[in-house]
């Protein structure tokens, strides 16, 4: 496997995957968000677990991968080919629970760690292929509209 950051050994990337898995992975998101909203008002719903564990954190997995060395066919197919339903699942989620508009992936568009991090995790659905209805799906609860005229322009 040839590294594609040389800077650190292979071991640095498997170790941070290890940590990954270990406090990120090890629970389900899904569970975790219904069980927490099983002991909320029903006015108030809290998609942390869906929004962080279930996505972000799982593709926060992607540039570890790819910095380690791995190919884009192995990290789609490790990660990749998940993204998009994932992000996917979850918008739908918030528009059946009444909160579209209200809740969003990247609410900080105004932030450059916010924006960052658009960037990357559309860069990543459509490396992976993410199709024109993911997209479309994922798009009202991205991030709010007209913080960003990138990623207003891509979704």
């Amino acid at each position: 496997m040839q590294m594609r950051d040389t800077r650190k050994p292979k071991d640095y990337f498997d170790e941070l995957l290890a940590i990954q898995d270990q406090y990120f992975h090890s629970q389900d998101s899904i569970e975790v968000y219904q069980r927490v909203n099983e002991e909320q008002k029903p006015e108030f719903r809290n998609f942390t677990a869906l929004t962080s564990g279930y996505c972000r954190e799982f593709a926060a997995d992607i540039p570890l991968m790819y910095s380690r060395g791995d190919t884009l066919e192995e990290i789609e197919g490790s990660r990749g080919a998940a993204l998009a339903e994932r992000y996917a699942w979850t918008a739908r989620e918030i528009r059946d629970q009444g909160y579209s508009q209200k809740q969003y992936f990247v609410s900080n568009l105004v932030d450059p760690h916010g924006i960052h991090e658009a960037y990357s995790i559309l860069c990543w659905l459509l490396c992976f292929g993410a199709s024109e209805e993911q997209m479309q799906s994922v798009a009202p609860e991205f991030g709010p509209a007209g913080k960003d005229r990138l990623v207003d322009t891509i979704l």
